[in-house]
């Protein structure tokens, strides 16, 4: 154990929490905040504990720090949106010293009222997370400064039901577009309905005009890029042609 006061680690420029916090005292943060550039944590109670009872981030505190990463507590007993609720606004205490970069999480149409103070994150990663489109496009708006996004698959959901198929181009480009001019990536785990897919990637192109990067393995799937091609012949997204070609000719 570190002699009390002792500082260990008075040049180190990353440090990665993956676990509880091990010490009963401020070791870990202790003499670096001048060098630090990159933190990443696993949001366990012991590890927030420590370091709002050391103050350890304050506006001014870390002045190189340019890179967090927060991911939650895989503790399955913790109730997910009370517990996310409280780690966001422990993040937020953070946010002022540096650029948020991603925060996992599960239920993204109860998070999303979560997110509206949010708004330095860049990079937003939710690998587990079947998103609903519509909230997508509420999430990016939300996210001024989002550039990626990874999710699982998506679904378009019920709210388009009322709009026929080739007006819905239409209807989402007049409607949303444009929401966000720096988000250029989306990466999502799993193609479950080629069609259903490149159909969310389409249309989430006529709302970001940077949009242009999805997973390079989905380029080599035949099913997914003929769907993409297709579309883009159908009435409903032919007026978009030139918008959407980079997209579906890859």
């Amino acid at each position: 154990m570190a002699v009390p006061g002792t500082t260990l680690f008075p040049g180190l420029r990353t440090l990665c929490i993956g676990i509880d916090y091990p010490f009963c005292d401020d070791t870990l943060f202790r003499g670096n905040a001048a060098m630090l550039e990159r933190l990443e944590l696993i949001l366990y109670s012991a590890t927030i504990d420590a370091i709002r009872k050391y103050a350890v981030f304050t506006p001014e505190s870390h002045p190189k720090l340019k890179l967090v990463s927060i991911d939650l507590s895989p503790d399955p007993r913790v109730d997910l949106f009370s517990s996310f609720q409280e780690q966001i606004q422990f993040v937020l205490s953070i946010a002022p010293c540096a650029t948020v970069r991603r925060v996992d999480g599960q239920i993204l149409a109860r998070l999303l009222p979560l997110f509206a103070d949010f708004t330095s994150i860049q990079v937003l990663s939710l690998p587990e997370m079947v998103v609903n489109f519509w909230d997508m496009i509420a999430l990016i708006k939300s996210l001024p400064l989002l550039s990626d996004l990874r999710t699982s698959f998506p679904v378009l959901g019920p709210e388009h039901r009322d709009i026929k198929p080739n007006e819905l181009p239409s209807y989402v480009a007049k409607t949303f577009g444009p929401i966000s001019w720096r988000f250029c990536r989306w990466y999502f785990c799993d193609l479950d309905n080629s069609v259903a897919v490149a159909k969310c990637v389409l249309l989430l192109a006529l709302t970001c005009p940077n949009f242009e990067h999805i997973n390079p393995e989905h380029y080599d799937d035949d099913d997914f890029m003929c769907a993409m091609r297709e579309l883009c012949r159908t009435p409903g997204f032919k007026p978009f042609a030139a918008r959407l070609r980079s997209l579906a000719s890859k």
